[in-house]
């Protein structure tokens, strides 16, 4: 989608853009499940996201924040054919057996995708069982049992709150305009590189988004690879699925012999 956007590359994001947009969104469709038994919302299972340290979880905050994302440009690339290149969208349609109803439902799952959010600790937590498992003493840890993957069995590693990768601060970094300044001030201070994260590559995602967020100043002492900076104050913007132009009706695929967007085919 940068390529698309930053090039104006109009024919690859037809015949071939579409294409990868509309098999990922299969994925995350089928890959995940609605939860019934309460709120009503979709749900990835047993994944792992960056971080190598917490494997094999449920809601994974940054697998989800980015699969919602890729189910949203999805929707928003089939509904933008759909209003100016009707005739593309009617042949990305055809080779792609593309039903109405897929997109109706992708733009479903992305305005329900669970996003997990703990407002006891008013933080993302990495997944949804992350903040149930013990803190891991790095200060208290021998520095040359770093890193602890080269020391520790990984069963030992899975039990603890610890990170090889700032997982969740580089969703909130790649995905900065849908989550609130408030939101992404407490998950920076929460993740921590030095008292969460058993990787100098933390410390180096921790920086770089304090070089974005920071209006004002920001500093990183990689020689203790802490990374700090000051916040700017303003107004938050809230935490959003995608937006997309009004759903169009749903059942059936695009059909060159139907007016418009008319569903006149079965099935």
């Amino acid at each position: 989608m940068k390529y698309a956007r930053a090039t104006g590359d109009r024919q690859f994001l037809c015949s071939q853009g579409v294409d990868l947009l509309v098999e990922t969104a299969r994925l995350w469709a089928d890959l995940g499940f609605w939860q019934v038994n309460g709120d009503k919302s979709f749900h990835l299972h047993a994944v792992t996201g960056p971080d190598e340290y917490n494997t094999v979880v449920n809601d994974n905050f940054f697998t989800n924040a980015m699969a919602r994302h890729n189910l949203c440009a999805a929707v928003e690339v089939v509904r933008e054919l759909e209003r100016t290149d009707l005739p593309q969208l009617r042949r990305a349609a055809a080779r792609l057996g593309l039903q109405r109803s897929e997109v109706a439902e992708w733009e479903r799952i992305s305005e329900h995708m669970h996003i997990p959010f703990d407002e006891d600790f008013g933080i993302h937590p990495q997944d949804s069982q992350f903040l149930e498992r013990e803190v891991w003493d790095l200060e208290g840890t021998p520095a040359e049992n770093a890193p602890l993957l080269l020391h520790y069995h990984p069963l030992v590693i899975y039990r603890f709150q610890v990170l090889k990768q700032a997982d969740v601060v580089l969703a909130l970094y790649l995905l900065g305009d849908q989550f609130s300044l408030g939101d992404k001030r407490a998950d920076f201070d929460y993740y921590d590189p030095i008292t969460t994260g058993d990787s100098s590559l933390s410390a180096v995602v921790q920086c770089i988004i304090a070089a974005r967020w920071a209006t004002t100043s920001w500093r990183c002492a990689t020689s203790t690879t802490r990374s700090s900076s000051t916040w700017p104050t303003g107004t938050a913007t809230p935490r959003t699925g995608c937006t997309s132009p009004p759903r169009a009706a749903s059942g059936a695929p695009w059909s060159a012999a139907s007016p418009g967007c008319a569903t006149t085919a079965a099935g």
